[in-house]
């Protein structure tokens, strides 16, 4: 029967590979990397770049980096541009080909860093192409010292300047430990939405709250309930910025912890949307908000078959064993306790409760204030550590 249940879930993920979703917005991440304007050719890739929903247009933007990046070699943007590029068609152009663009894309932002040593840009998005490389029994020390240079700290959703309701917002939203508090500040940021229907950032903002407010729910049914209405708040951030990382992210983290609490049915059905949207954040945003895509990913995928664990990851781009993503993710931020419940929850999948043990350990004995901006979230995290140690207390 799990077999079968596995195969199901297969054909799901398998149409969902044969119909994605057609994105027409001109998405301008923050992140891709400076464009020069000294000559014509950056205007034309960059127009293709802006229309990259359509692959083709990523590949015409990508001709034309190649050709600058030949023509001026001592120039760092052009590197930075194919690292950025190559590492999008390694994503898009399907697992045969994943391997060597990755590689470029590492290849390339190695050039940039030549160039330009210490380049943001040249750091993260050759973090980002090693993030998914495939079969690392360890990581590099290279990868380790890359990762070591990027920013400490998540980068948070940006917040309109000199709006005193905003300004509330965000003081009930800091004193979340207390959950009154934390509806106050859902009501404020649900207020913004009804008073600036164009807002992007109040609804990432109420989508965010009603997130945690589903993590603190003390029934399932109450979770359940707070992830759906999330969740319909996280589709109108996505209406407004389709291809927007965090938008695409809390989205999928309402939808993914909603199918954790349903049957397999449930989970199998949620399965081709969870895909689509983690698919956009990785596009855009690889590590965004402290890696935590593996992290809930695990929560849908720990209780499943043993081919669904392996096969959805794979689907993905993420290595099938996630212990080398979610190894990937403490580099970048160690004391992000929910990346390493999520460890501790595919180790039990595994039935490794050693490792498990340890995991455990270092969450509880570790202080919840060790990442500044997130003791809430780290306490939560320390008490569901607690609980799953003492369901395998005799394994």
């Amino acid at each position: 029967m799990n077999l079968l249940r596995a195969s199901f879930l297969f054909l799901l993920i398998s149409l969902s590979l044969l119909s994605p979703a057609v994105l027409a917005e001109e998405y301008k991440n923050p992140l891709d990397p400076p464009a020069r304007s000294d000559d014509p050719a950056w205007a034309e890739a960059l127009s293709f770049w802006d229309q990259r929903a359509d692959v083709d247009n990523a590949k015409k933007a990508l001709n034309i980096f190649i050709t600058l990046a030949a023509g001026h070699p001592d120039q760092v943007e052009p590197e930075l541009w194919l690292c950025r590029v190559y590492y999008y068609l390694g994503l898009e152009e399907g697992r045969h080909r994943r391997p060597a663009l990755l590689a470029d894309s590492v290849a390339h932002g190695k050039k940039a860093l030549a160039l330009r040593p210490g380049n943001f840009y040249a750091l993260y998005w050759t973090v980002g192409a090693y993030y998914h490389f495939d079969n690392l029994k360890e990581i590099p020390p290279e990868v380790k010292e890359l990762a070591a240079k990027l920013p400490r700290g998540q980068r948070e959703i940006a917040v309109p300047a000199g709006n005193p309701e905003w300004k509330k917002a965000l003081a009930l939203w800091d004193a979340r430990a207390d959950r009154e508090k934390a509806w106050q500040a859902a009501e404020f940021f649900w207020k913004l939405t009804k008073d600036n229907p164009q807002s992007l950032e109040a609804r990432l903002w109420l989508t965010r709250v009603y997130y945690w407010l589903g993590r603190t729910g003390k029934t399932p049914e109450e979770r359940k309930k707070i992830y759906y209405q999330g969740y319909k708040y996280g589709l109108e951030a996505v209406k407004l910025s389709p291809r927007n990382p965090a938008a695409n992210y809390w989205t999928m983290c309402h939808l993914a912890r909603y199918g954790e609490l349903g049957s397999f049915m449930k989970k199998a059905s949620l399965a081709l949307d969870i895909i689509n949207l983690i698919h956009l954040v990785d596009l855009e945003d690889p590590i965004y908000f402290f890696s935590g895509i593996p992290s809930v990913l695990i929560w849908s995928l720990a209780d499943t078959h043993e081919l669904t664990r392996k096969l959805v990851p794979t689907i993905l781009g993420i290595p099938a064993d996630m212990r080398q993503t979610l190894r990937m993710a403490f580099i970048l931020e160690p004391n992000y306790f929910d990346v390493r419940v999520g460890f501790v929850k595919w180790y039990i999948s595994i039935k490794d409760y050693q490792n498990a043990r340890e995991e455990i350990n270092y969450i509880i004995k570790t202080p919840a204030r060790s990442l500044p901006g997130y003791e809430a979230e780290n306490i939560l995290s320390q008490d569901i550590a607690r609980d799953l140690l003492e369901q395998i207390k005799d394994k």
